[in-house]
């Protein structure tokens, strides 16, 4: 098919732009079966990957963080943040990247011609500046960008002795410590990553890479890890792939962000939507509310009375403003039956 349509006459522009679409998207389906079915990624990459998503990523670490617990093992976490890492792939490197994959010569020359010849510019005052060429940067808003990307960043966990996670751009790397060398396991692999970062052009923002030290006990063994001579700090928590992480897994700290979060959603919809139908009130909170409550929910769902409360405060308020029964003393169960 990639054959056919590489010979495919284009008429006009709008024809042109519908190859184009359909070039990528099989290009897109044909590789990722071929790299899948080949074991290619990174066993712990769960970012645009079918049977992958954050919560399978969350349920994992969460799941290894509390064995560790559990054997009163401290665990070092690091959160690294990347920057711009999509817009830094270089498109020479990834090309050689490609080429190491053995795809079909018809595959890697369209891939070529895809991100070669892109130029920009912008517009300041109707004064625009002259054209770039731009030479990094998966293309956004394609179905082949995300492949890419994944490719780019696959060799990144390659010869790192810690633990390491991946979501598309965002890594955590941790290690269990039970002794001071496995302090100085993990600064080497944070010097591998860094090496691997200069070698690939990519840039970590060494003040949004975080640490916590995940563990039960009173006495933390601490350790000043550094990333290219830039200390890292301590977080008290840290808002991983939407959920925040303190460093006792309790998700006290979570439950009340994203209840704060969804109160002043609700009562923005409250101020706003009082005189519309009961539906569009319904539809409404589906769409703007019940998401914050329910996002990742497998991984923190309460057993305190005191966070189910706080949930359920918001949800008890909700029905009383789809159903406009604002009357405290009346059955909510009926209610939300009704």
């Amino acid at each position: 098919l990639i054959a056919s349509l590489h010979f495919y006459m284009v008429q006009n522009q709008e024809d042109m732009c519908r190859v184009h679409r359909v070039k990528s998207r099989v290009t897109q389906e044909s590789n990722f079966r071929h790299l899948e079915s080949n074991n290619f990624f990174f066993l712990n990459q769960h970012g645009f990957r079918k049977g992958f998503s954050c919560e399978t990523q969350l349920l994992e670490l969460t799941t290894e963080l509390h064995s560790n617990m559990n054997s009163n093992l401290q665990t070092d976490c690091i959160f690294l943040d990347f920057s711009k890492a999509f817009d830094r792939v270089a498109h020479c490197r990834l090309i050689s990247k490609l080429s190491a994959l053995r795809l079909d010569s018809l595959t890697l020359s369209w891939i070529r011609n895809f991100l070669s010849l892109r130029q920009q510019f912008t517009i300041i005052n109707n004064s625009p500046s002259p054209l770039s060429h731009v030479t990094s940067g998966v293309p956004q808003g394609c179905v082949l960008g995300p492949l890419l990307f994944l490719i780019y960043i696959n060799d990144l966990p390659n010869n790192i002795s810690s633990s390491m996670r991946i979501f598309a751009d965002d890594c955590i790397i941790y290690r269990p410590i039970s002794s001071p060398d496995d302090h100085l396991t993990l600064q080497s692999d944070l010097h591998r990553i860094n090496d691997w970062c200069n070698k690939w052009l990519m840039s970590l923002n060494t003040e949004k890479c975080k640490i916590i030290s995940f563990t039960r006990k009173q006495n933390v063994f601490t350790f000043h890890y550094t990333i290219n001579n830039s200390a890292l700090s301590q977080a008290s928590s840290y808002k991983y792939l939407g959920v925040h992480f303190t460093p006792n897994l309790s998700w006290s700290h979570h439950i009340t962000t994203i209840s704060a979060k969804a109160s002043k959603s609700l009562g923005y919809l409250r101020r706003n939507l009082h005189s519309c139908p009961a539906h569009v009130r319904q539809l409404a909170y589906q769409t703007f509310v019940r998401p914050q409550l329910e996002f990742a929910a497998p991984i923190w769902s309460p057993y305190h009375n005191y966070l189910i409360n706080m949930l359920e405060a918001i949800q008890n308020r909700a029905a009383r403003f789809i159903s406009r029964n604002h009357d405290y003393h009346s059955s909510i169960t009926q209610i939300k039956n009704n």
